[in-house]
């Protein structure tokens, strides 16, 4: 058996994390500087519409439809030079602020998209979306207050907007009041069965308390995408949690299955290998997920223990000093003097 001291060290180590991603952003391009209206078009349907403006260089909603498709494509740039058009053209469309506002946010000029927001809401009081992302906006600064204030002036538009409830769940969730995020998650999910996001969001939160509820809040976020590997893994960690290995086995099979090369998958596989003194498997699955993630400084230190729990000092000093090379590894530093190295 794996000393038990070693179990309880590398137990502390199980890890509740999921990743995302991050995209890149264009600058936005000077005012006369044109897209492109000759050659090959990015879509169908903006080789369409450059074939209109030719004819109705004058057409206001000609230029705000073709922002709207650079905007979709992420060419901000593009998308910002015709919406600037379009309002110059017709400076009373709120629709033409709003995407302005909303461009200028991914170019990370947030003064101007504000102000492009407050114009979108000036000239359509009755429109809730402008409030809403002056909200989300704020809240992505940490301007909690203000993000709260936007978001309640647009549900007094419009009391069913789960985007809303979502974004005060979210400010709620930042502020620690947790109780108040889970029931406005709850509502997002009562007034959109679909919103895979809200889903998500009450499965890790019912998960840090080990309630079983994780368990159907996931489940829901698979029934809306069946291959979502973040609701997968969530199950996963909860069954783990529970010590009951041989579901989040399954859980972590299923992630594998839709992404090889999910280093947390096998990461956690090992721990459980580990925990159930499958030393070599254990090993190989964390072997893996270095592979993978070859800056994965827990990986390195559970292969170390892997090798401790086997006698293998050597072998368990190399994993160790691995692991502190890439970071500053408390555990890996303590297992170094374990074994007296």
């Amino acid at each position: 058996m794996i000393n038990k001291a070693l179990q309880t060290l590398s137990f502390i180590f199980l890890m509740f994390m999921l990743s995302c991603g991050e995209q890149d952003v264009k600058e936005p391009m000077v005012k006369d500087e044109m897209p492109e209206m000759t050659g090959t078009a990015p879509s169908p349907r903006i080789n369409m519409l450059n074939q209109q403006i030719r004819e109705n260089p004058d057409n206001a909603e000609l230029y705000y439809l073709r922002s709207k498709e650079y905007y979709e494509l992420r060419k901000f740039g593009e998308a910002l030079f015709d919406i600037n058009r379009a309002i110059e053209k017709d400076p009373e469309q709120s629709d033409y602020h709003l995407k302005q506002g909303k461009i200028y946010f991914e170019n990370f000029d947030i003064t101007r998209s504000m102000n492009s927001l407050r114009k979108a809401h000036e000239l359509k009081p009755d429109r809730d979306d402008a409030l809403y992302f002056m909200g989300k906006y704020m809240y992505y600064f940490a301007q909690y207050e203000e993000a709260m204030g936007f978001a309640n002036r647009a549900l007094r538009l419009d009391i069913f907007n789960p985007d809303v409830y979502f974004l005060k769940a979210m400010i709620f969730k930042e502020t620690g009041e947790i109780d108040k995020a889970i029931s406005n998650f709850q509502t997002a999910v009562e007034q959109d069965p679909e919103f895979y996001h809200a889903y998500v969001q009450l499965g890790l939160l019912f998960g840090e308390k080990q309630d079983p509820l994780t368990v159907r809040y996931f489940q829901n976020a698979l029934r809306v995408d069946p291959e979502s590997t973040e609701s997968l893994y969530g199950i996963a960690l909860y069954y783990q949690g529970k010590e009951d290995f041989e579901k989040a086995m399954d859980y972590y099979k299923q992630i594998i299955e839709i992404d090889s090369r999910h280093e947390r998958a096998y990461y956690n596989k090992g721990f459980i290998y580990f925990q159930q003194d499958s030393l070599e498997k254990a090993d190989r699955h964390f072997g893996i997920a270095i592979n993978i993630s070859p800056t994965f400084a827990d990986a390195y230190y559970m292969r170390g223990l892997c090798a401790e729990a086997e006698n293998d000092f050597v072998t368990a000093e190399f994993y160790y000093r691995q692991a502190l090379r890439l970071e500053e590894h408390a555990l890996a530093s303590r297992g170094l003097d374990r074994i007296g190295r």
